[in-house]
């Protein structure tokens, strides 16, 4: 793909001249709004090292959908959570991805969840509701109740 190509295609995604997204969200045709977007899926597995060896690179956009959809009913709502369920990392996944809410508009702050996650992970080796998985527990219990545990002896394990 060329530049100019390039060039167009993220002109397209930021004036909102694309079509209806699978996820159900519009954008206002022709207005020339910035339209945010989120990942949706950060986690480790999906941040790579540039050949630089320091600038760290995103992929694996298939769960990537616009960021601002508003909840208007529980048919909408399950079907966010479903989208959520197959495309989302579950001990990386924001909470209002596992109860979705009617009336409740789901934004960019599911990649600020995400990301937060993807750095304790990165300090301690694995995501903050992975550790009650050693117990037997459930993770989205633990996302939702916000019950995380920082290791034993942290200061040794932070690298």
């Amino acid at each position: 793909m060329s530049h100019e190509e390039e060039s167009r295609q993220d002109q397209g995604l930021l004036s909102g001249n694309h079509q209806e997204q699978s996820t159900g969200g519009v954008a206002s045709e022709g207005t020339g709004e910035i339209v945010p977007w989120a990942h949706r899926d950060i986690k480790p597995g999906n941040v790579l090292i540039a050949d630089d060896g320091q600038t760290a690179v995103l992929m694996d956009f298939g769960s990537m959908c616009q960021a601002r959809i508003h909840i208007e009913n529980r048919q909408e709502a399950l079907a966010q959570q479903d989208i959520a369920a197959e495309h989302c990392t579950m001990p990386y996944r924001a909470p209002e991805l596992f109860d979705v809410k009617t009336g409740t508009t789901l934004d960019e702050k599911v990649d600020i969840w995400s990301l937060g996650c993807t750095l304790y992970a990165m300090a301690y080796g694995q995501s903050p509701f992975e550790m009650n998985m050693d117990q037997g527990g459930s993770v989205a219990l633990a996302v939702l109740n916000n019950q995380y545990k920082f290791p034993e002896g942290n200061s040794k394990q932070i690298k």
